[in-house]
């Protein structure tokens, strides 16, 4: 049920709140329809069945400068709403639900809701998804800003309609998406916004559809990001490594650990004695063990191209730092990035970790 409490015809400024099984949810929708844009004249319609999820690609933080843009002809660009990143609970409603919006050059356009969230003023973009953060406190601050206005936002419409978020559609997108996970199945143009946003804070498609689902049963949202933290595989050095319950050669153990005994590392703590020690999964059992008792598992690679990418993280959205050429490489950690493929950390960039190579690309082949 949505009550209207208030309606400023000088701005069209409605204040909403949305009654979800107990939790209100305070949203300032501004109505700021783009009727000068091109796509709005336009005037073709479509019967929406889901949403898409968007960031702006450039260092701003208000919808209103996106809006004021916009709202022009030869702009090639519009969505249904913008997020504000500077104020929580902003959004600006751009295009009625039921036009056709460009703004994945594909799916979306033709079936969903599509929402674009701003990003932040503490941001410069140097090419492509490349960026640099000028404040880093700042810029978190904007991008969970938006994120939690955006979950609001996203339960709203999704109860409006009927949707349930983390339901997939016919041609396997969620009813909730990205315009990164549409690029993925080959359905929207090739651009990776949120992810490239998004994973500086850990934040994912998967966390925001659980979060949508929770605001739309009532529930409040921790907004709390998935830890970045990149896992690796590692095996024990010697025979006499512990298995303990804390960081610290005084925590309760668990086992002593053969040597050569597999685990998979998933963050790391310091004792109170500034000790390294790595948490791990070992077996089935999840414990620390000290930093010096073990090494990463090393793979090797052959690389057939002079061309393939090395990228600073784990996915295309990183920037490049260089290529490998041809030849044979090891790769001491692997993750599963947020573009799908799966990424092996060079030997050579072991201690900075910003040395990244596909490995499931035709010109990788492992030797191991």
């Amino acid at each position: 049920m949505i009550n209207i409490l208030d309606y400023k015809a000088i701005d069209f400024c409605i204040v909403v709140n949305t009654f979800l099984g107990g939790f209100i949810m305070g949203l300032t929708i501004k109505e700021n329809i783009l009727t000068n844009n091109d796509c709005y004249k336009s005037g073709r319609t479509i019967t929406p069945i889901g949403m898409q999820l968007h960031t702006i690609g450039t260092g701003q933080n208000t919808a209103s400068s996106l809006a004021s843009y916009w709202n022009q002809p030869g702009v090639s660009c519009c969505v249904h709403y913008c997020i504000d990143a500077e104020q929580e609970n902003l959004v600006y409603h751009l295009l009625p639900d039921n036009y056709r919006s460009w703004a994945d050059g594909g799916f979306g356009n033709g079936n969903l809701i599509t929402v674009e969230l701003m990003e932040s003023d503490y941001m410069k973009y140097t090419g492509g998804a490349s960026y640099t953060i000028t404040d880093t406190a700042k810029f978190k601050a904007d991008i969970t800003r938006a994120y939690k206005t955006a979950v609001q936002f996203f339960a709203q419409k999704c109860k409006q309609y009927g949707w349930n978020p983390t339901a997939k559609l016919a041609n396997g997108l969620y009813v909730v998406s990205s315009h990164d996970e549409g690029r993925r199945l080959g359905v929207s143009t090739s651009h990776v916004d949120p992810t490239h946003i998004w994973s500086k804070l850990g934040f994912t498609m998967d966390q925001f559809r659980a979060d949508v689902k929770a605001a739309m049963n009532g529930k409040t949202s921790t907004v709390k990001p998935v830890s970045p933290y990149v896992t690796w595989t590692c095996k024990t050095k010697t025979a006499d490594a512990v298995l303990r319950k804390g960081a610290g050669k005084t925590k309760a153990a668990i086992k002593t650990l053969k040597k050569g005994s597999v685990m998979t590392v998933i963050g790391e703590k310091k004792s109170t004695t500034g000790n390294l020690w790595y948490k791990v999964k070992c077996g089935g059992v999840t414990g620390y063990v000290y930093h010096s008792k073990v090494a990463p598992v090393e793979r090797s690679v052959r690389v057939t191209s002079n061309d393939l990418i090395i990228r600073s993280g784990a996915g295309t959205s990183y920037s490049k730092r260089g290529y490998t050429g041809k030849g044979t490489f090891t790769v001491v950690r692997e993750k599963k990035g947020s573009d799908g493929h799966t990424w092996g950390l060079l030997k050579a960039f072991e201690k900075s970790k910003d040395g990244w190579i596909a490995l499931d690309l035709s010109c990788v082949t492992r030797i191991d």
